[in-house]
């Protein structure tokens, strides 16, 4: 005990000295001679043995949220410690290199689809008719002039395209009889893909089948459409599509493709 408390009185008389100058070999700043004198007053306390410590043990500390709470008697202030030996063992680490593309990620499969048991003419209110769908293209202008006589036509905005569902409405009576779409108040909507929902574009077409008010001969039939903007490559992606007929508070889904 004598032997240590010798060795801590001696290291203190020399920082003192070096407060005065008087061994100029060692220059310590207030902050670095805080320390050591926080260090020597450690030593002086551990072989006190009157002195029983007021230290937790390391099973009491809990984790402050940042991180491990490190023992406060791990680590003695002001005495550096060795650096730990370099670990060379390896972890395979992703290569984020690699081309990811978007098939390698599952997406979240989409709710399933109920689709109606009734036409789309009888979604719409059309008693008598028949509606079907023909087909489906993509254009930056629609109609294509063709000639000089073409009044009104559509085209698509940068960075969008139009996708024209084809549709055959048929008279299933004998007697001419008015085909009005546009007095029913319904509106439609695309479902592409059991997901992205597209509303249909108002136009002026006079085939446009969300505004047709037209008489149809006697078992007669006429071509119609419906005009969706997508943006541009969307249809290349197209997998399934589905009508969504509003009429009022009931909704029903047909299915296209």
């Amino acid at each position: 005990m004598k032997k240590y408390l010798s060795v801590v009185l001696s290291f203190i008389m020399i920082i003192s000295l070096s407060g005065c100058a008087l061994v100029p070999s060692v220059e310590l700043t207030e902050s670095e001679q805080k320390v050591i004198a926080e260090y020597a007053a450690g030593l002086l306390l551990k072989y006190d043995k009157n002195y029983g410590g007021s230290l937790k043990d390391l099973e009491d500390e809990t984790d402050d949220g940042i991180g491990f709470v490190e023992n406060e008697e791990a680590k003695t202030p002001g005495i550096e410690e060795e650096p730990l030996a370099e670990d060379n063992t390896t972890f395979n680490q992703p290569d984020f290199s690699e081309d990811l593309s978007v098939g390698d990620t599952q997406p979240e499969e989409s709710a399933s689809v109920e689709y109606s048991d009734i036409s789309i003419a009888q979604a719409i209110g059309l008693d008598g008719f028949e509606i079907i769908y023909k087909s489906s293209e993509v254009h930056d202008i629609y109609p294509e002039e063709e000639s000089g006589d073409l009044v009104f036509s559509l085209q698509a905005q940068n960075g969008m395209e139009l996708l024209v569902l084809n549709f055959t409405v048929t008279n299933d009576s004998g007697e001419r009889r008015l085909c009005d779409v546009l007095d029913s108040g319904v509106s439609f909507r695309l479902l592409i893909n059991g997901s992205e929902r597209v509303n249909a574009n108002k136009t002026i077409l006079l085939n446009d089948l969300g505004s047709y008010s037209e008489e149809i001969e006697g078992y007669g039939m006429v071509d119609t459409c419906l005009v969706f903007e997508l943006s541009e490559g969307t249809s290349s992606a197209i997998n399934s599509l589905d009508l969504i007929v509003k009429n009022g508070d009931e909704s029903t889904i047909h299915s296209l493709k």
